[in-house]
């Protein structure tokens, strides 16, 4: 894979011109690419159950795919198509599935082949939701992507590929994700299911209907009061920009409600949720109302449409959230089909390159689009706005956009007065729909194009590379990059500076990466155009061997720029003058390591289980009563494109999850020196600066995933305090001037270790029985610094000491259960020392839990019922764990 993800190292930018939300660009970033960037995002699932309650209902398909389904319309009619990668499946099942997939290739429109991965395999209850029937994502969501018509927004891949018109992904990755219960109790034709029988088509039409783009990224959990979208990105998914309240407030909108918050999470479980669909209310249909139950369906609230409004048989209940027993769906419905078309699945797309500054002078450029539709455009709408030498929009003279023949080709000459100027523009078109699309997205107001005409050219090239970290000694790792220039004559030469375990090795050139003769699984789309490739350029490397390399590419320019990456990096101080960086990655054999289900390690003797990038090692610096693992001292500061930097250990042995939340735990020792982000930021947000986190991978390390959010000095005050006691200010001399700086010089002692547990299935996007990559991450801006980790004391997947079951006289009679006995009901009542978390279990008298739920109280009193009335009759445990320590408590059941 070489798509870059949103976690710290993984940013990659599409260049082009400028792209601004200021009104006045600055005048030196009219020779740079826009710092814009296509970003991805992986999907999360949506979940799907099924009630054991029999619906024998019918919904039939649309007139015209009944005639494609039964061969009277030729398949090659079908309007999108569909490559599906089968794991598990049988034969009866794949042609329930090709149903499925026959009738959405009808319904919908693309260019792009629709990539899915489907897996057959058996999916355990979750003991909420029932019975799993299946569960889907987008593979990956992504923003920024050509002809996206709402700025600073998430798209479902395979919906960003149709508008763009073009792979955005590798053309091996998928765009849809779906997993399917093997055990459930399926009907795998495709005429009638019998009595008891889940028909398994319409499950998979409507999982497709989730990894097209019917996904919400409101989200919150049973045991929070608070709600939030965006998954921390600050960016919407096209489906919120719809979502909205019984009286027309939209849900993504903070000034009503702020992100996260109670109020959001009210909205959630109000049960008065709808998609306000402008084709739908331009139809005369209904408005869709969606599922938002009184109590939150992690997975399922907002993502489906309502139950009670969509019964069985309705021919919009396809997506509900929960299916019946013969109940047969072989149509998505018409408000789904208008929800659809309202995120872009019908539409127009504006499709343009941005124009680069030109260095000689010439009295007009041409100006370049392409407009695509599925529609009709509006005569005489497409339009270039564009000013000379003035930021104001609004000032814009405006000209025809000229079609090509009869082709989807678009251009505008812009006449240029004199040498020097800037040309500020963007382009609308309308169509049939009363949409108007425009580049860039909602332009002018979330930005516009420039490039200048007669301008020396004394800016280097741009290049943006995925680092790489760790590689296995069976494979030789390829450099892959994007190099552009802010000028139109591009780049002259690229090539990579490296070293093998400290030995300089000759410059290695790059060529130009072409789609048609070069590895295709390289592709990136429109991004090809500034892409070069080396294969297997390192030669043979060796386990153990430590490679560092830069990018370098210069220009076609007079001046012959040069530009490099990573760039440079500083270190606390007066006046430092920047360092020279370097990318690192270490050869590794972590294909021949088995799983373990427990390790621990007190790095007092040397250790071959680990391999550490950006100066990660096994080492026991002054202060420190032994050995631990440590982050360089004092931690990088950013250098890569994106002026930030990661340094990363990793655990060389596979993890097998257990399945118990109280045993698939890491804890350690730590101390954590890095710097706090601003009072009241979290992770993900921009103002959380450094951090630290421990993360896992599930596909070899090709895509990580936060166990638990990362954290910074201020997750113990002795951090905090330490760190901030001894800052420096200071100024850094740079490539591009002097940068201010306020370093903390404070040093860690083994006086300041603090245990850290974290639980690997708290998140959710791990459960047991996974096999699982583990690395500690250090995550750093360009700007302040300071000591950075140190971890000592690893344990991995060990039970935790056996429950205190002794407590404070006092706390015992503080808690009470009443009724005791109970036949159907107890509620659970203590005194907290303080609001916070309390996590309670039930046990049967055999020992075994049959209850696991965590809350969060802002009172100091705990008061929550347990539903008792399918427990068997007899005698249980509770046990509270609570910030006082833990409580057990015994109740009875009677009948």
């Amino acid at each position: 894979m070489r798509k870059i993800y949103l976690s710290g190292l993984l940013c990659f930018l599409v260049m082009s011109a400028i792209a601004q939300k200021t009104a006045k660009p600055r005048h030196e970033d009219l020779a740079k690419p826009n710092p814009n960037k296509i970003e991805f995002m992986k999907g999360k699932m949506i979940v799907c159950p099924g009630m054991y309650v029999d619906a024998n209902t019918y919904v039939p398909p649309a007139k015209e795919i009944q005639e494609y389904l039964s061969g009277r319309r030729a398949r090659s009619t079908a309007k999108a198509t569909f490559i599906v990668d089968y794991t598990g499946f049988t034969p009866a099942a794949k042609a329930a599935f090709q149903l499925a997939v026959d009738i959405w290739s009808n319904l919908i429109t693309s260019p792009v082949p629709i990539r899915i991965q489907a897996i057959w395999h058996p999916i355990d209850s979750d003991g909420v939701s029932g019975t799993i029937l299946g569960q889907a994502s987008p593979a990956d969501f992504t923003r920024n992507f050509p002809g996206q018509q709402k700025a600073s927004t998430w798209y479902p891949i395979a919906l960003a590929e149709k508008i763009a018109g073009q792979e955005l992904n590798s053309v091996n990755e998928p765009d849809i994700v779906a997993e399917f219960n093997s055990s459930a109790p399926w009907y795998l034709g495709t005429s009638t299911p019998g009595r008891n029988e889940f028909d398994f088509a319409s499950i998979v039409l409507h999982e497709l209907c989730h990894g097209l783009g019917f996904t919400s990224s409101l989200r919150s959990t049973a045991t929070t009061t608070t709600a939030a979208w965006g998954y921390e990105t600050g960016s919407p998914f096209i489906f919120d920009h719809f979502v909205e309240n019984n009286t027309n407030q939209l849900l993504i909108d903070t000034g009503i409600f702020p992100n996260p918050s109670a109020a959001l999470r009210q909205q959630l479980t109000g049960n008065n949720l709808f998609f306000n669909s402008p084709i739908s209310d331009a139809k005369g249909d209904e408005k869709p109302r969606l599922y938002a139950p009184s109590t939150y369906q992690a997975g399922s609230s907002t993502s489906h449409v309502d139950d009670n409004t969509y019964t069985s048989g309705n021919p919009n209940s396809l997506m509900t959230s929960v299916a019946k027993f013969r109940e047969v769906v072989r149509d998505p419905g018409p408000l789904v089909l208008n929800m659809f078309a309202d995120m872009g699945w019908k539409g127009t797309s504006l499709l343009h390159t941005p124009n680069k500054n030109v260095e000689n002078f010439v009295s007009s450029v041409t100006i370049k689009a392409t407009i695509l539709s599925d529609t009709t455009l509006i005569a005489n709408t497409a339009k270039l706005y564009y000013t000379e030498n003035d930021t104001i929009m609004a000032n814009a003279k405006v000209l025809d956009l000229k079609r090509v023949g009869v082709t989807n080709d678009y251009t505008a000459v812009v006449p240029v007065s004199r040498a020097g100027s800037v040309i500020r523009y963007y382009m609308v078109v309308e169509d049939n729909y009363k949409r108007k699309n425009t580049a860039p997205a909602e332009a002018p107001i979330q930005g516009y194009y420039g490039f200048q005409v007669g301008r020396d050219d004394i800016e280097p090239p741009f290049i943006s590379a995925l680092p790489i970290t760790f590689v296995s000694s069976s494979t030789k790792p390829d450099i892959f990059l994007n190099a552009e220039d802010g000028f139109e004559h591009g780049i002259d030469t690229v090539y990579v500076e490296y070293m093998v375990n400290g030995q300089q090795m000759a410059p290695i050139g790059l060529k130009k990466y072409n789609p048609l003769t070069d590895d295709p699984s390289y592709s990136q789309g429109r991004n090809d155009v500034y892409a070069y490739l080396g294969k297997a350029i390192f030669g043979d490397l060796q386990k153990g061997d430590h490679v560092l390399y830069r990018l370098v590419a210069v220009d076609n320019s007079k001046n012959k720029n040069k530009g490099v990456l990573p760039a440079y990096y500083n270190t606390p101080g007066q006046n430092v003058r920047l360092s020279p960086d370097y990318f690192e990655f270490v050869v590794t054999d972590l294909t021949a390591e088995t799983p373990v289900l427990q390790y621990s390690a007190d790095f007092n003797t040397p250790n071959e289980d680990f391999a550490g990038i950006g100066g990660w090692s096994i080492t026991q610096p002054t202060g420190f009563s032994d050995g631990a693992l440590h982050s360089a001292h004092p931690y990088k500061n950013g250098g890569d494109e994106n002026f930030q930097s990661n340094t990363m250990v990793l655990f060389l042995k596979p993890i097998e999850l257990k399945s118990q939340q109280d045993s698939a735990n890491i804890t350690f020792d730590e101390v954590v020196l890095v710097e706090p982000g601003e009072s009241g930021s979290v992770f993900g947000e921009s103002d959380f600066y450094d951090y630290v986190v421990v993360e896992g991978s599930y596909d070899g390390g090709i895509s990580w995933i936060p166990f638990e959010d990362g954290y910074d000095a201020r997750s113990n005050s002795v951090w905090q305090r330490a760190f901030e006691s001894d800052v420096v200010s200071g100024s850094v001399i740079g490539t591009n001037g002097v940068i201010n700086t306020q370093d903390s010089k404070a040093v860690g002692t083994s006086s300041m270790y603090r245990t850290r547990t974290i639980k690997m299935l708290r998140s959710g996007d791990f459960a047991g029985g996974d096999i699982v990559l583990l690395r500690f991450r250090l995550f750093s801006d360009e700007l302040y610094h300071g000591w950075g980790w140190a971890i000592d004391n690893l344990k991995i997947q060990f039970a935790p000491p056996p429950p205190i079951l002794a407590v404070e006289p006092g706390l015992e009679r503080a808690t009470t259960i009443s009724p005791n006995p109970s036949p159907d009901e107890i509620q659970v009542t203590t005194t907290l020392a303080k609001p916070g978390r309390v996590t309670m279990e039930v046990f049967g008298t055999n020992g075994k839990r049959i209850m696991t739920r965590e809350y969060i109280t802002d009172i100091n009193t705990f008061n929550q019922k347990i539903d008792v009335s399918d427990f068997n009759a007899g005698s249980y445990l509770v046990r509270l764990y609570t910030e006082n320590g833990t409580i057990v408590k015994r109740f009875v059941v009677n009948r």
